[in-house]
């Protein structure tokens, strides 16, 4: 569901938590994605969170989406791996988002491709 359905679907809900995927990250506009449809629907319900966490890997902090998802001050937290850089960890911690690092790089998720099929 996209646009003006799921504007008015989640008028009636409120939650505590909004845990949301990003595809990239600017420094002058926040958080951004791919997709304008996804983008509008994330915003208006993060308008209905009580906290907003993005979930992400470090390599989004390394590139951009062409659409604004949420400014920088819309977001409660973070949690990303230990490979997010010094100037956006420090940029995001001055804006007074949380952040939270696990241990493991994006790699560690990657299938291995060196078995070989029996």
């Amino acid at each position: 569901m996209v646009g003006a359905i799921v504007r008015k679907c989640v008028e009636s809900f409120c939650v505590d938590k909004f845990f949301i995927g990003t595809d990239g990250f600017s420094a002058n506009t926040g958080f951004t994605g791919k997709n304008l449809d996804r983008a509008e629907a994330v915003q208006n319900m993060a308008k209905q969170a009580n906290k907003v966490i993005i979930l992400t890997d470090s390599s989004k902090f390394r590139q951009q989406g062409v659409v604004m998802l949420l400014p920088t001050k819309a977001i409660d937290t973070v949690i990303t791996d230990e490979g997010i850089d010094r100037q956006t960890e420090n940029l995001l911690r001055e804006s007074e988002v949380q952040i939270v690092k696990v241990k493991g790089m994006p790699n560690d998720l990657e299938p291995d491709t060196t078995m070989k099929k029996t």
